[in-house]
């Protein structure tokens, strides 16, 4: 048996004998589909970050008009100790502009007024929250994939991250935005 488009388009889709519509499905993780049609996914390289001591070193701000969740953090510290990654308020102070890069490299798109930094010393932050206290061993990588990911909106708060210490921190923290998806 088959069934006609409501919409009348003349598509039909076949019904088995249980009357169940027969697809085919491919199952994509949400943010590839995101990346690969919509090109809204990028990194923040922490390309050789130097951290003064127990200081905020990367912090990210949303003062836009989307909403932001990032979805993975990669680590890889010279000391061993353990990162906060935490809810923050305030005006970050002493840091510079970290930029996105895109992880669709035929995108140009950009993340909508947010302030992201890296710096040695981030001051004029308060912590509201701690999110995660993440153990990094000296020069092994730590990966933490946040599932239900941690969602910025705009104007909310921050998100930033403490060192334990001085030291050389490389990695990348992946952020994707979020929408309302019509693929239609």
């Amino acid at each position: 048996m088959m069934i006609e488009d409501g919409t009348g388009s003349g598509s039909k889709a076949k019904v088995n004998g249980e009357n169940q519509v027969e697809v085919l499905s491919i199952t994509v993780p949400y943010i590839r589909h995101i990346n690969v049609l919509h090109n809204r996914v990028w990194v923040f390289a922490l390309d050789a970050a130097a951290p003064s001591g127990a200081t905020w070193f990367m912090v990210f701000f949303n003062s836009g008009q989307k909403t932001y969740t990032f979805s993975r953090l990669v680590l890889v510290s010279s000391v061993a100790g353990v990162f906060r990654l935490s809810k923050v308020t305030g005006t970050p102070v002493g840091g510079t502009t970290l930029p996105p890069a895109s992880l669709n490299l035929g995108s140009t798109g950009l993340l909508d007024n947010c302030l992201a930094q890296m710096g040695a010393s981030i001051t004029g932050l308060t912590e509201s929250n701690l999110i995660a206290p993440i153990y990094c061993p000296a020069g092994q990588p730590v990966s933490v994939e946040t599932d239900p990911g941690i969602v910025v909106p705009p104007g909310v708060a921050g998100l930033a991250l403490k060192a334990p210490a001085s030291a050389t921190v490389n990695g990348f923290i992946e952020v994707y935005e979020e929408a309302l998806i019509d693929d239609t």
